[in-house]
């Protein structure tokens, strides 16, 4: 979260958010995006149900490569365009589980 007041740095403590306090002065734009970008933009995402178990990885800062497995042909080749269209590295996969 980014702000310019204490509340705004209280807030993103109490939900669990990293925090930038922004001053003109001391911690301007460039500081910050300079900081973000640093960290990498990463995130991993799964999920579990009774019929599948589905799990994305997306990595807005790095491309191509992309291991996309879902099943599903053309899903997988959507999946697989959208990534190398917006320039980000993907991985996904879906596991079927048939219980009949």
């Amino acid at each position: 979260m980014i702000g310019d007041r204490l509340t705004d740095v209280l807030l993103a403590e109490n939900m669990g958010l990293p925090s930038f306090r922004y001053d003109r002065d001391t911690l301007g734009w460039a500081e910050i995006t300079k900081q973000l970008l640093a960290k990498g933009r990463k995130a991993t995402v799964k999920r579990t149900t009774r019929e599948t178990d589905i799990r994305v990885t997306v990595d807005l800062d790095s491309k191509g490569g992309n291991q996309i497995s879902t099943g599903i042909g053309f899903f997988d080749h959507m999946l697989d365009q959208i990534a190398h269209s917006w320039w980000f590295l993907a991985a996904a996969s879906l596991c079927w589980r048939f219980t009949h």
